[in-house]
């Protein structure tokens, strides 16, 4: 995959037991890079256009029938901090796509676990 200059990393991958497709995306400048790689992918843009500063942020979208999450980060000193709250909202998104809720008073093992796994496999963009 051609990644653009101001673009640091992109990880993508899938979450099979929960039919979803992930991306993580790390940007260090620009965020019209960002723009031009998700339009590549399929996603509607108009709503993120002209936007230029983001710490984090997580979308998700319908495409060709796949339910596909993306994750943006900025590469700063953040990182950490952004990335362990980007992975709360896209387990949130992930395991609500799938009807389960987090129930307050259980022990919601399933977002223990697959925050856990998508921390594992994210870990490399804290470099």
């Amino acid at each position: 995959m051609a990644v653009k200059k101001h673009i640091l990393e992109i990880v993508e991958f899938n979450v099979p037991v929960y039919g979803s497709k992930v991306t993580f995306i790390v940007f260090k400048n620009t965020w019209r890079d960002v723009i031009k790689h998700l339009k590549s992918k399929g996603f509607s843009t108009a709503e993120y256009r002209g936007w230029h500063y983001v710490h984090g942020l997580q979308i998700e979208e319908m495409i060709n029938g796949q339910n596909n999450f993306v994750v943006i980060i900025k590469q700063n000193k953040e990182i950490k901090a952004t990335l362990v709250h980007e992975l709360f909202h896209l387990t949130q998104g992930i395991l609500e796509y799938k009807g389960v809720d987090f129930k307050k008073g259980d022990a919601n093992e399933a977002y223990a676990y697959l925050i856990g796994t998508l921390f594992a496999k994210t870990e490399k963009l804290l470099k």
